[in-house]
């Protein structure tokens, strides 16, 4: 029996470097406490990847990871480039190493200002991700929010780190009402 060996394929943007561009890739998956991050070390000949080349990597590009066996290669993060760094150890070697995180760190930066009176954890929720987050709660033509038969009397937040309001509807589900005031 034999195993394929990994495949991957990355995108930033509209550009798509090959498979025999990735020297090194690296994704850490994070989960409840932490974002998932990436760390890509390219083969950057004529500077094609870096600012000003032929297909430029800049920070801010969003993209995405795929990493697999065989036909199997599923999208593993989306995520957005925070930092370019090139290298050249010797006039023949030419580098760039880009890194970043997932787009799940906007959950963990953001934060709201806002009052919900009498709504379904659902409806927050779906708000929460629309309005603050940009992140959407819907994929493929499917929601992704489950309906609840939760509702919140009322949840008043001044300047509260958004994964702290999606921590507490998930952590006070299912009930018939809860007062929050913060």
């Amino acid at each position: 029996m034999s195993v394929e060996i990994p495949k991957c394929s990355i995108a930033f943007g509209s550009v798509a470097p090959p498979q025999g561009d990735v020297i090194d890739l690296r994704v850490h998956l994070g989960c409840t406490k932490e974002v998932s991050s990436f760390e890509v070390l390219l083969q950057n000949w004529d500077k094609k990847y870096s600012p000003g080349g032929t297909y430029p990597i800049t920070v801010g590009m969003d993209g995405s990871i795929f990493i697999g066996r065989g036909t199997n290669v599923p999208q593993i993060i989306t995520c957005r480039v925070e930092s370019i760094k090139c290298e050249s150890p010797t006039p023949e070697e030419h580098y760039i190493t880009v890194s970043g995180r997932c787009w799940g760190e906007k959950l963990f930066r953001r934060v709201v200002t806002k009052k919900y009176t009498s709504q379904k954890g659902e409806a927050i929720v779906k708000d929460l991700m629309d309005s603050f987050a940009g992140l959407s709660h819907v994929r493929d033509s499917t929601e992704l929010v489950e309906d609840t038969d939760t509702t919140f009397t009322e949840l008043n937040y001044e300047d509260t780190p958004l994964w702290d309001i999606l921590k507490y509807i998930a952590e006070n589900g299912p009930c018939t009402q809860y007062v929050l005031r913060k």
